[in-house]
């Protein structure tokens, strides 16, 4: 996913599932336009809704967007419910997906 956002030009920091590092602390001394979750069956969805919020309030980037990817087989929910500001299935779109949400904002 890294590679993916790199090449279109983003500076991403990827939190990984649910952090083996603390995202807060980090989002409070790196300036980095997006945060990426991955969002498996070990994935505690209100935990991550949860970490999104403290990671904005931290963030010395008052403008940073979460985006994540759902990699379970249900059908994901709106990403609002894991704190994100979008949230997709499907890899390929992931780069694409940030640039609207950061054009949106």
């Amino acid at each position: 996913m890294l590679r993916l956002f790199e090449r279109a030009g983003w500076s991403v920091h990827s939190c990984g599932r649910l952090a083996e590092a603390d995202p807060t602390a980090i989002a409070e001394h790196s300036r980095f336009d997006l945060a990426w979750f991955s969002i498996d069956d070990a994935t505690d969805l209100g935990r991550l809704s949860g970490l999104a919020a403290e990671m904005r309030r931290a963030s010395c980037n008052h403008g940073i967007r979460i985006v994540s990817g759902w990699l379970l087989s249900e059908p994901p929910p709106p990403a609002a419910a894991v704190g994100a500001d979008a949230l997709t299935p499907d890899a390929t779109r992931a780069a694409v997906l940030a640039g609207q949400v950061i054009a949106l904002h």
